[in-house]
Parts: C-alpha cells; structure tokens; sequence
C-alpha cells in the first residue's frame, strides 16, 4: 500500500511541481526502497520518513525473536537495556543535535541516532512495557518507562519537543491501562477511523501539498482545508481497500501457492491427515 500511495505523492509532486517537492528523480526512485535517508536521498513525501524507522524497528524484533525465546522477563531486559543506551547516546549527542534540524545532524552523529533510534527507542520500549501492563495486569514495572521518553526527547530535541512526546505518551496511557474498553474508542466513527489510520497517514500530506494552493483562491483557505480533509478521508478508504485489504489476500494466496508448490513431492503426494 505504500507504494501505491508513494506513487501518486510522486506524480503529484512532480506533475504539479509542488513546492519543497521537486527532487530529482534518482530520489524519488530510491524512496521505493524504505530506506531512502540510509541512501542520502530526499523523501518524495514528507511523512515517509517514519517508515524508516518502522522497518528498523521491525527488523530489531525480527532478530530478537529469532535469536531468543521471548519472555516477559526478556522483553523487560530488552527493553531496560535499549532505553538505558538511548539515553546515553542522546546525552553524549546533545550538543550535535539540540536546535539543528534532523537532515544538518554531523553525518556521524546522524548515523549513529538513526542505527539505534535514538530518539524513538524509549518510545517503543514504553509501548511495549504498556502492553505487557495490559496483558498481565501488573502496571507497576511499567511506570518507568512512561517517564524515559520524556528525557529523552529532551535531550535530543529540547523542551517543547519533550512537552509534546509527554501529551503522546499520556493518552497512550490512558487509553492503555484501564481494565474496561472506553466505550468512545469503541464506537464506529472511530473503529473506522482506526483501521484506515495507515493509509490516511500516507495519504493526507502530498494532496494537500498540492491542491491547497490552487483551492485556497477559490473557496478559501477553512472551506478549502474541509474539502481536502474529506478528500484525504476518500483517499485513504481506497488506499485501505486496494492496498491493505485486496492486496494482503493477493500476497497471502500468492504465497501460501508459492509454498504449495515448494513442498516436498511425498508431501503434496501424502492424503490430507496422514503424517
């Protein structure tokens, strides 16, 4: 789903040269891959950054589950651990970081942020210590984790960064700990909302990008904001069905008849039930 959204912030950016978009295409290429900061290039749409970091968190999760048995107690170790260095590293860094905009960072110091997620670690730890709160009903070891984001995000980008990441980190709290659904987050708007959060994240930026400045003159700037408010909404729907819902059943049988036919000739041979 992303490279279908990734393809249309490209043709939009590129066909109605929309400003702080015109890359060349060598980047806009090298976006397909996630991996486009590792790269030095420049993303075709400004949200994409954060699936960088998603894949590297991904790809961190991979490595511990394949590497050990995982636990509670190895999750806590994981976690402590990972939050601990990322608070070293964002205290040395300080200096280099603190009032420079992420893309200026020192390469080295970059490298390093970006390598460990310096900055999205401790964030990643408190959610998955909230989780497990959830899970086993002990909310107690959790508690410091909720504070580490904080100092953190202090240390990398200052105190109204650090202001914001502890209102995120408060809601994600509260809507976490309780013992009983809230009944708001249950309802349907919201649900909907919920499940096409994705793909209206990779679908809002780049049209209003583009479409703002030539709706603004016409209906003004509030009327405008709402059309292209409902437009994203529009947008993502698709997004959501073609790439997230249609898409994942195309890959799933694809893949399950890719393993079908690499099974063993005695096994498609062998009646179902029989081992």
């Amino acid at each position: 789903m992303f490279w279908i959204a990734l393809t249309v912030a490209i043709a939009l950016g590129a066909g109605l040269a929309v400003p702080g978009l015109a890359i060349p295409w060598r980047d806009r290429l090298l976006n397909y891959t996630l991996v486009q900061r590792f790269l030095g290039a420049a993303n075709a749409d400004p949200v994409s950054w954060t699936l960088q970091i998603e894949l590297q968190f991904y790809v961190l999760v991979l490595l511990i589950l394949t590497r050990c048995r995982i636990t509670d107690r190895v999750a806590v170790i994981a976690a402590n651990a990972w939050t601990a260095v990322c608070l070293i590293v964002a205290a040395i860094a300080r200096p280099h970081t603190l009032g420079v905009e992420p893309q200026d960072v020192e390469v080295l110091w970059k490298i390093l942020l970006n390598l460990l997620l310096v900055e999205w670690g401790p964030l990643f730890s408190a959610g998955m210590m909230l989780l497990l709160a959830r899970e086993t009903g002990r909310r107690l070891p959790a508690l410091p984790f909720l504070l580490a984001p904080v100092p953190d995000a202090w240390l990398v980008r200052g105190t109204r960064y650090a202001l914001c990441v502890a209102v995120v980190v408060a809601i994600f709290a509260a809507v976490t700990l309780p013992r009983r659904p809230i009944p708001l987050l249950a309802s349907r708007p919201l649900l909907w909302r919920g499940d096409r959060s994705y793909s209206l994240y990779v679908a809002h930026l780049v049209p209003i990008m583009a479409l703002l400045p030539i709706l603004d003159p016409a209906l003004g700037r509030g009327a405008a904001m709402a059309v292209l408010l409902v437009g994203a909404l529009v947008l993502a729907a698709v997004y959501h069905r073609v790439g997230e819902v249609e898409a994942t059943r195309w890959m799933r049988r694809a893949l399950t008849a890719l393993r079908d036919r690499s099974a063993h000739p005695l096994d498609r041979a062998r009646p179902a039930g029989v081992r």
